[in-house]
């Protein structure tokens, strides 16, 4: 722990052996090594540790979801053991593992492997036999322990791979050159989370905020200063004292203590929430914003919260990064001053059938089934 601490202060190379022997090596939890399983079935997909699997739900987390519906048998590995509660591995549902230990894992016979985080290629040398996906999700200079040896790592997992992906057309022209073949598979949404019901309960630190009577605008997501444009929103908050901002998320570089928020009554941080939460915060919002900074990563990102709000019918105020672009119902906002009208046009639009079925028709085409589906038969042309 006390290494961890300090280690983003160490050089990168340091970092990337700390985060190995933190989340590999040093991880035994008893000896001896547990067996390997024998987990048998036709079709196995196994995803490389991202993220923990009580984390927040993003695309590592509703991929193997999808492929689990599609009848898929999924294994998640993990490094979070204490958030996930996992020693070992074990099955959360029928045909769904979750791995703690790769190992326990060398016996399977020829699976398919996803990763999107090129320092996972040190785990493909547990696997006699595997088909490997690549999914190209960020910019790698924005990615934990960035170096040159991570455009070196992604040469050689495109090289490697037999599907290759990328989540926006921006990164989808990144690869081009080395994979003809990329996939575009743009984040999407499962739509059945996201039903709004009346009688839903209101979270304890929103009715305070609803007492008000204002309206209100939110915004759920990471906070980070690549990526949420802070002047945007101390802009919006001096000149709309009418609402009420509610932003849900984690700090994840903190970027938001950079800020004196004191002087901004009407905003409110509400800080990280499950997902499984989250329409209850939302169905209050009136309007749903999307406050990116414009620059070559946002371009580069497909935000999932998108294809969310867009499931709650939630009229969109987002800034015009390239993927937000593709979609007829968002108002996009070019600055500040036309951000803050097309809030106030937005208002307008919560209850109008015609801007409904707009957002109907985008959200027709980008649900995570659908998504699959395209990457299931890419997997049958190749197989």
């Amino acid at each position: 722990k006390p290494l961890n601490r300090i280690s983003h202060r160490l050089p990168v190379i340091i970092q990337r052996i700390e985060f190995k022997m933190h989340t590999h090596y040093l991880r035994f939890y008893g000896f001896p090594n547990p067996e390997p399983v024998n987990i048998q079935a036709e079709k196995i997909i196994i995803f490389l540790p991202q993220i923990g699997w009580n984390n927040m739900n993003q695309r590592p987390h509703h991929l193997p979801r999808a492929f689990w519906k599609a009848g898929w048998t999924v294994i998640f590995l993990t490094q979070d053991i204490d958030n996930d509660k996992i020693i070992g591995i074990k099955e959360i549902k029928d045909r769904f593992y979750i791995c703690s230990r790769v190992r326990m894992l060398k016996n399977i016979k020829n699976p398919w492997i996803y990763s999107q985080y090129t320092m996972n290629k040190y785990y493909l040398k547990y696997f006699r036999e595997y088909k490997l996906i690549y999914d190209h999700v960020d910019r790698l200079e924005i990615q934990p322990f960035y170096s040159k040896k991570m455009d070196r790592e992604q040469k050689e997992m495109l090289k490697e791979a037999k599907v290759v992906m990328a989540s926006s057309s921006s990164l989808q022209d990144e690869i081009l050159g080395l994979r003809k073949d990329t996939l575009l598979i743009p984040n999407a949404v499962f739509p059945e989370d996201f039903v709004l019901n009346d009688d839903m309960p209101v979270p304890e630190d929103l009715q305070g905020i609803l007492a008000q009577k204002k309206f209100i605008a939110g915004y759920y997501g990471i906070f980070s200063k690549w990526k949420i444009d802070y002047d945007l929103l101390k802009f919006l908050s001096r000149q709309m004292p009418d609402f009420n901002f509610v932003f849900i998320g984690p700090d994840y570089d903190q970027s938001r203590h950079d800020f004196e928020w004191s002087d901004f009554s009407n905003i409110y941080f509400l800080g990280k929430k499950d997902y499984h939460v989250l329409p209850l915060y939302a169905r209050h919002f009136n309007v749903a914003l999307l406050p990116l900074i414009v620059n070559d990563v946002t371009n580069a990102i497909s935000p999932v919260k998108l294809f969310e709000f867009l499931a709650m019918k939630l009229p969109i105020v987002a800034s015009p990064i390239a993927e937000c672009q593709n979609f007829k119902s968002v108002l996009p906002a070019r600055d500040h001053n036309e951000f803050m009208q097309q809030i106030r046009n937005a208002l307008t639009l919560k209850n109008d059938p015609a801007h409904i079925a707009l957002m109907e028709k985008d959200l027709s085409l980008n649900t995570w089934d659908y998504r699959c589906e395209k990457i299931l038969e890419r997997i049958d042309e190749v197989s």
